[in-house]
C-alpha cells in the first residue's frame, strides 16, 4: 500500500498543479481568488473536524487541509474549463481510488464478513488489558494489527478515543524498542492499518 499511496499522491499532485495553473490562465483573476479562498476555508474547517476526533486542533492540520482544499477546487475549476463535466467524473474517480478510501472500504468489508460468518467482535481495549510494556515484541505487533481491525467496529466516540489512545501507546512502545525500525516504517508512508512486522525483525 505504501507504493500505491506514493504513486497516487504524485498523480494527484501533478493533476492538481496543472489544473490550478489552467484555472489561473483561463479564468478571471477575481474568480480564481474567490475559488482559492473558498477552498482554503473549507479545507481548514475539514482539518478542524479531523483533529476534533482527538480532542485537539492543530495549525498543521488546518494548513494542510486548507491548501489541499484550495488546490483541489482550483484544479477542478481549471480542468472543468478544459474538459467540462468530465473533470468532475475524473475527480470522483481519483477520490474513490485514494488509499484512504480503499483502506476504509477494506476494513468495512472485513468487519462485515466477520459478522456474517458469526465471528466474535474485534477485541477492544479495556482497563484489564495487559500493560503495553509487558508485551513481548510479537504480542505488541499482533496487538497493533488487532487494533487496526477493531477501528472499523467501534460503536461510540468514547470507545473510539480509548482505542486511539491505546494505539498511541503501541506506537510509542514500538518506537522505544527499535527507533531505527520505527523510523523506517514511518518513512514508507504507512496507512493506519499497515502491518509493520516486516520492519521489526525480532517479531
Amino acid at each position: 500500500m505504501g507504493v500505491y499511496r506514493t504513486s497516487w499522491l504524485w498523480l494527484v499532485t501533478v493533476i492538481g498543479t496543472l489544473g490550478a495553473l489552467s484555472a489561473y490562465v483561463l479564468r478571471p483573476l477575481d474568480q480564481f481568488v474567490a475559488v482559492g479562498v473558498t477552498g482554503l476555508s473549507l479545507g481548514a474547517c475539514a482539518g478542524c473536524l479531523f483533529d476534533l476526533r482527538n480532542e485537539t486542533v492543530t495549525v498543521k492540520s488546518m494548513l494542510t487541509f486548507g491548501l489541499g482544499g484550495s488546490v483541489s477546487l482550483l484544479a477542478l475549476l481549471g480542468l472543468g474549463s478544459i474538459f467540462g463535466p468530465t473533470a468532475v467524473l475524473g475527480s470522483l474517480l481519483l477520490l474513490a481510488l485514494s488509499p484512504c478510501t480503499l483502506s476504509f472500504t477494506g476494513r468495512l468489508l472485513t468487519g462485515r464478513l466477520r459478522q456474517e460468518r458469526g465471528g466474535s467482535p474485534s477485541p477492544r481495549p479495556s482497563a484489564s488489558d495487559v500493560p503495553v510494556g509487558d508485551l513481548d515484541d510479537a504480542a505488541l505487533l499482533k496487538a497493533w494489527r488487532t487494533s487496526s481491525v477493531a477501528l472499523c467496529s467501534v460503536g461510540s466516540d468514547k470507545d473510539w478515543l480509548t482505542l486511539v489512545n491505546r494505539r498511541q501507546e503501541y506506537l510509542s512502545e514500538l518506537e522505544r524498542r527499535d527507533p531505527r525500525a520505527f523510523a523506517a516504517w514511518l518513512a514508507s508512508s504507512p496507512d493506519l492499518d499497515d502491518d509493520p512486522s516486516a520492519f521489526f525483525h525480532n517479531s
